[in-house]
């Protein structure tokens, strides 16, 4: 019996940097051992885009060059909403899209239990509101969740997408702007 492959789900993440000009930190948590997708890996905020999302309106919007790559806020709400359910933190505008830069997008290789088409969002942490190391999801998928500067990111257990993008955003510190053309993976 043939199985069935996964349906391509879209998604978004964040990447949150604080102290980019200085002493860089990115967000991190970890997921559960016994999550069906990236069990016991470390990933940055985000997950699946809810139909919430594809109805609600920034209170914001984004910038123009990201709002045109994308075509539509659904990824960004998405990536906001998934910020404050696993961190607790919000952008000081709400529903705050200015933000966020649309900085790469890959898609889960075949083979993977499930598989997600992912807009990678890049942000200052300096937009959050509240104390930066007061971190209260409301929503206990992540647990360890801390700022990792660069150099400590090879100690963590990271999927190679998450690698990849991190790499990428690194070398391009201590810019948080969008790149001149998004990376591409997997597509």
């Amino acid at each position: 019996m043939d199985s069935v492959a996964p349906e391509i789900r879209r998604a978004a993440t964040l990447i949150l940097v604080r102290d980019a000009g200085t002493a860089p930190r990115v967000l991190m948590g970890r997921r559960s051992d016994s999550a069906v997708f990236l069990p016991g890996a470390y990933v940055f905020p985000g997950g699946a885009i809810e139909p919430i999302d594809q109805v609600t309106e920034p209170d914001h919007p984004l910038n123009p060059i990201c709002a045109a790559r994308l075509g539509s806020p659904a990824p960004a709400l998405a990536a906001v909403r998934e910020l404050r359910e696993e961190t607790g933190f919000r952008f000081a505008g709400g529903r705050d899209l200015r933000p966020l830069r649309y900085v790469f997008r890959a898609v889960t290789p075949a083979g993977f239990p499930r598989r997600f088409d992912t807009a990678f969002f890049l942000a200052d942490a300096a937009a959050l509101d509240g104390d930066l190391d007061d971190i209260r999801p409301e929503d206990p998928e992540l647990s360890d969740l801390h700022w990792v500067s660069p150099d400590r990111l090879s100690a963590l257990k990271l999927p190679s997408i998450t690698r990849i993008v991190l790499r990428s955003v690194v070398a391009r510190l201590p810019s948080l702007e969008a790149p001149v053309t998004v990376p591409e993976v997997g597509l």
